[in-house]
C-alpha cells in the first residue's frame, strides 16, 4: 500500500484516502476545508482528482504491496477479481427473463408473419408500379392483400394497381369500379384520405379511364369534359394532354369543329413537350390521334 502526506495537517495516509487540488495533497477532511476556504472561487473540472493505489484492488480492498495491479474498467485489479468480473454469470432469474422475452418475440413473429409477408409484397409491389410494371404491381399487391385481408388500406392499393394495369390495355369498364374504391365517400374515410393523398394520381386515373369509357361509348361531350379536368389539374403529365388530344380529336371526326382540331393539335404538342406516358400507350395515340384527325401529319 503506498501512503501520502496531507499538505494541511500533515499526516501520512493510504493514497486511496487522499485527493489532489491544483497539485496538492490533501486528506478527506482536508480537502473539505480547503474547498470551504476556496468558496468563490472558481474550479475547474478535473482540479480536484481522487488518488488511487495501483497496488490495492479497487474491488476486494487486498493489499499487494509495492506490485502494481493492471487495470479493469479504469480501476487497479487484482486476478481474482478480474477472472470474476470477465467470467461472471448472470443470476437465473435474469435467465429466465431472457428466455421468455425470446420465446414472446417468436410468438409474435410466428403469429404476425402474415403481416410482415404482406409488407415484403407490399413493397415490392410499390416499387414495381414505380417502375411502370403496373402487372406485377398487381400480382404483388393481390398477395399482399390476401395476407391481409381487412386492411383497407392493402385493398384500395390493390384496386389502384388492378386499375392502372386495365387502363394501360383499354378496358375502362373494368377500371372504374376498382377506381370508385380509391373515392372519400365511405365509412373509413379517414383512412381512404390518408390513401388518396399517398396517391394523387388516383383521381387522374379515374378520369382517364371516363375518358376512355366515353370514347367506346361514343359521348364525345363526357369524354372532352374529362380531359378537360385532367389537362386543368396540378399535375402536368402527358397522359393528360395525350388524353385531352384524343378527345377534341375524335370530336371532331364526328362533328368536323375547327376548333376541336386546334385544341387536338395544340393539346398534342404540349404531350409531346412533356415526353412518355405512364398509363397510355403513346405510340397507339399518335396513331389515333393523326387518324382522328384525318392527315397523315398532325
Amino acid at each position: 500500500m503506498l501512503q501520502m502526506e496531507c499538505r494541511l495537517c500533515g499526516k501520512v495516509k493510504p493514497v486511496n484516502e487522499t485527493f489532489t487540488l491544483l497539485g496538492q495533497v490533501f486528506c478527506r477532511f482536508c480537502i473539505k476545508r480547503e474547498l470551504e476556504a476556496r468558496r468563490g472561487r472558481i474550479i475547474e473540472p478535473g482540479d480536484v482528482v481522487q488518488n488511487v493505489d495501483a497496488t490495492v484492488c479497487h474491488w476486494c480492498r487486498s493489499d499487494f504491496g509495492n506490485q502494481t495491479l493492471p487495470g479493469l474498467g479504469g480501476f487497479p485489479t487484482c486476478g481474482p477479481c478480474e477472472r470474476s468480473a470477465r467470467n461472471r454469470t448472470f443470476p437465473r432469474w435474469i435467465k429466465a427473463l431472457f428466455a421468455l422475452l425470446v420465446g414472446l418475440a417468436v410468438t409474435s413473429l410466428v403469429r404476425d408473419s402474415r403481416f410482415i409477408t404482406a409488407a415484403f409484397y407490399s413493397f415490392q409491389a410499390t416499387r414495381a408500379y414505380r417502375e411502370g410494371r403496373f402487372d406485377d404491381a398487381a400480382a404483388k399487391m393481390l398477395q399482399a392483400a390476401a395476407y391481409v385481408p381487412d386492411s383497407p388500406i392493402y385493398d384500395y392499393k390493390k384496386s389502384h394497381y388492378l386499375a392502372a394495369q386495365l387502363v394501360r390495355e383499354n378496358r375502362p369498364e373494368e377500371a372504374l369500379p376498382l377506381l370508385e374504391k380509391c373515392r372519400f365517400q365511405r365509412d373509413d374515410g379517414l383512412t381512404r384520405r390518408r390513401f388518396v393523398h399517398a396517391n394523387p394520381e388516383v383521381p387522374n386515373l379515374e378520369l382517364i379511364a371516363l375518358a376512355l369509357q366515353a370514347f367506346d361509348r361514343r359521348e364525345w361531350s363526357k369524354m372532352v369534359s374529362a380531359a378537360n379536368q385532367l389537362v386543368s389539374s396540378s399535375d402536368r403529365h402527358a397522359d393528360n394532354e395525350y388524353c385531352a388530344a384524343f378527345a377534341y380529336a375524335s370530336r371532331h371526326r364526328a362533328q368536323g369543329n375547327r376548333d376541336d382540331r386546334k385544341a387536338a393539335e395544340y393539346h398534342l404538342q404540349e404531350a409531346r413537350r412533356l415526353g412518355d406516358t405512364r398509363f397510355l400507350n403513346r405510340e397507339k395515340l399518335e396513331l389515333l390521334i393523326t387518324k382522328e384527325l384525318g392527315n397523315g401529319e398532325t
